[in-house]
């Protein structure tokens, strides 16, 4: 403060003007939500670029309904980072082209890039739980018929990521059409979305797909089959396993198309190949008998394979024996029960439940978690690890779950019955190597 004063009174003994400080220039008003959604439709591109980006940066669900106009923008680049503006409203992970450095944009590529696609690969658990909009979808279903071949294949995919299955309208109508685009990368694109959304009305063009010369599109095709559950191309499918004699990928492709339908007219099929020679077919055998039912015939699938030495085969085999329980009356069975034993007083319901409980050694829970990261506070989660809760004398318990890309299991024991824990996990580690080695 001295210092300011002196100065001041130097200016004033020298006859200068005394200098005032003056006040900064008021800021520009900051457009409304509605003028920015105005420029959404603005002639000038570089303008409904910034409407975008700035609609974006809000995270703003209602804004997803309004930057999907620009899903048909007749610039590339605006519909590119449009796609990549709306997946990440939907899903954790960004599109690698995006760059937040200087606002949303799409990084300069000379190659046919999905990262769409990459996303879409992440599977269900990285999703935002957001609506969406049928602007969303017909906008979408639009640019899939875009001139530029790489808005074409992002739309599709970024319709695979962010639709919810069953699909149904102006979009699903869209889809089957793909499968008769030039671009061998996007009638692949399309199968693999119609199978994803579940769009049973693409049946038809799927098994007209069987017969195209493209392997990648015929195999995606049969797999989406598989997915919406065509009966109409059983005989279509199973004409495609004999032609190729059950080998090569198009006869494996067929095989599991019908494995994931389960019909019963399948089962002989089924039954025949858990002895083939192929690994592969074997596990979709078994599993095939599993889907369709019929628990006889998937004891007996079960049997054939018991000492099958193949680690998918094992796999399959043991995801049968589930199936076979989960399609039985055992678990309502048992819910019954249960319910019943809550309605008794309260001395008898603890007896009862230390009773059961006390029929079975520990208890293992497998729980499918997270493939991409997740964020919690703004801070990346580095992992997860569950316990599960035992009761009664239960002296182990072992959580499985998995977390982008890792598996971790929690183990709780009882210290006086099994008093070295770690030996468990030493013998996980040893039979994990095992399996990674037999594969």
């Amino acid at each position: 403060m001295r210092l300011h004063r002196s100065c001041a009174l130097a200016v004033l003994l020298s006859g200068a003007a005394p200098v005032m400080a003056q006040a900064p220039p008021p800021a520009a008003p900051r457009a409304s939500y509605d003028q920015v959604v105005a420029q959404l439709t603005s002639p000038d591109a570089d303008a409904r670029r910034d409407s975008l980006r700035a609609l974006g940066a809000t995270a703003y669900p209602a804004a997803i309904a309004q930057i999907s106009q620009l899903l048909t923008d007749p610039v590339d680049d605006i519909q590119l980072e449009t796609i990549y503006t709306l997946l990440s409203f939907y899903h954790v992970e960004l599109p690698e082209v995006l760059d937040r450095r200087k606002g949303l944009k799409v990084r300069p590529t000379s190659r046919l890039t999905v990262p769409a696609q990459r996303i879409y690969d992440l599977g269900p658990f990285g999703l935002i739980p957001q609506p969406v909009p049928v602007e969303l979808t017909n906008g979408l279903a639009q640019s899939m018929f875009d001139k530029n071949p790489r808005v074409r294949l992002e739309s599709v995919y970024a319709l695979g990521v962010m639709a919810r299955p069953p699909l149904d309208g102006y979009a699903a109508d869209a889809l089957p059409r793909l499968l008769q685009d030039p671009v061998e990368e996007i009638r692949v694109a399309a199968a693999r979305v119609i199978g994803g959304l579940r769009v049973t009305t693409g049946g038809d063009a799927l098994v007209a797909a069987l017969n195209d010369k493209s392997t990648p599109v015929a195999t995606a095709a049969m797999r989406a089959l598989g997915d919406i559950r065509a009966w109409q191309s059983l005989q279509a499918l199973t004409d495609q396993f004999t032609h190729y004699n059950g080998k090569g990928p198009r006869a494996e492709a067929a095989f599991d198309a019908l494995a994931r339908i389960a019909h019963v007219s399948s089962q002989p099929l089924f039954t025949a190949q858990l002895t083939s020679s192929s690994p592969n077919l074997r596990r979709l055998a078994a599993e095939g008998l599993a889907r369709s039912g019929n628990h006889e015939a998937a004891q007996q699938a079960g049997n054939a394979l018991a000492k099958d030495k193949e680690i998918d085969v094992l796999l399959a085999d043991v995801r049968s024996r589930m199936a076979r329980i989960k399609n039985s009356a055992e678990a309502m069975m048992i819910f019954g029960v249960q319910r019943a034993v809550a309605e008794t007083p309260q001395s008898i319901s603890q007896n009862l439940t230390r009773f059961v409980a006390n029929k079975s050694v520990g208890l293992l829970t497998n729980v499918p978690g997270p493939r991409a990261p997740i964020y919690l506070a703004g801070h990346k989660v580095a992992g997860i690890l569950g316990w599960v809760p035992t009761s009664s004398d239960q002296s182990i318990g072992l959580c499985i779950f998995s977390y982008n890309g890792h598996v971790n299991i929690g183990i709780a024991t009882d210290a006086g019955i099994i008093p070295d824990p770690d030996r468990l996990e030493d013998l996980i580690q040893e039979g994990f190597a095992g399996m990674v080695a037999g594969s």
